[in-house]
């Protein structure tokens, strides 16, 4: 986490390891940015200092997500990052809590739009370095161009897919006119009228339909009635800038677990939807042009 690393207990002999009460599993990290990320990962101790450790999986947890105040009990899934398909090495529980010294300064930072400042770790060994360097960047080195890296981000476009359809079909939606009360469909075209116009508006609407498109993707996603996949809303935003302090939060096993499963269903649905929409299209454009490309012959004779 940022400059500092720390690594809990061995637990040896055993694949479903435990830490006891008496174990180094307890650990306290000051907080330099918000946003900044934990990187949590698991090994398979090797004894023999001329081998490395064996990574097994790791997770990154975005702080930015949690609530201060508020004991969490996670569980997350391992992955170690193979190509061309993560694969699931198991789960990992832990148990997190975020303490604010100073909320007003912090959160403002952290509110800002301000990256996490670039943080240097020295190790005394070349397996810390190792393990750590796995920790930030996994088994592929992003920063590299190889055949690897460019796999991973194709598969990273492959994976963003779901959210390609849901853009098209808002957009459908918008062109239109569907809802109860169109109001982004009413709002598009007067953007649109007015630019028509009025052409010296244009890149006052074009930065306004940009902060109008970011609202509503921060309401979309902070109404998830999952509170693990809710993010926080421009309202939290505000009251955090102005030091209002959050209260605690008491989340219940399965809270919205059904209606963000409906929610998720939905969407699949609508991917569905979509798809079939670019597939008939496709399939339509390829006619026309088989139809138009053959040669006709013609008798020009008289």
């Amino acid at each position: 986490f940022e400059d500092t690393f720390v690594r809990t207990s061995v637990i040896f002999d055993n694949l479903n390891p435990r830490w006891p009460p008496w174990s180094q599993r307890a650990i306290k990290f000051n907080i330099a940015h918000p946003s900044s990320i934990i990187y949590l990962g698991v090994f398979d101790y090797d004894e023999n200092y001329l081998d490395d450790h064996d990574p097994i999986g790791r997770i990154a947890i975005h702080l930015d997500t949690f609530e201060s105040n508020t004991v969490y009990t996670l569980k997350y899934r391992l992955f170690n990052g193979d190509i061309p398909k993560k694969t699931d090495k198991g789960t990992i529980t832990i148990r997190l809590q975020i303490r604010w010294k100073k909320s007003l300064s912090e959160v403002s930072k952290a509110q800002s739009f301000l990256t996490p400042p670039r943080f240097i770790i020295n190790t005394k060994t070349d397996r810390s370095w190792k393990a750590i360097r796995y920790l930030t960047r996994g088994p592929v080195d992003m920063t590299d161009v190889t055949i690897d890296s460019c796999k991973i981000y194709a598969n990273e476009l492959v994976d963003h897919f779901k959210e390609y359809c849901y853009l098209f079909d808002i957009a459908a939606e918008i062109f239109l006119w569907r809802g109860r009360f169109p109001l982004d469909s009413i709002v598009i075209f007067v953007a649109v009228t007015l630019a028509v116009e009025f052409p010296i508006y244009l890149p006052s609407i074009f930065l306004y339909a940009i902060a109008y498109a970011l609202l509503k993707n921060n309401y979309h996603l902070s109404t998830n009635p999952s509170p693990w996949l809710r993010a926080k809303s421009v309202r939290q935003t505000a009251r955090a800038n102005i030091g209002v302090k959050s209260n605690p939060v008491r989340i219940f096993p399965g809270t919205g677990e059904e209606e963000a499963n409906t929610l998720s269903k939905i969407e699949e649905y609508r991917m569905h939807r979509v798809t079939g929409f670019l597939y008939e299209s496709l399939k339509i454009v390829l006619q026309v042009y088989r139809v138009y490309s053959k040669t006709t012959p013609v008798d020009i004779s008289t």
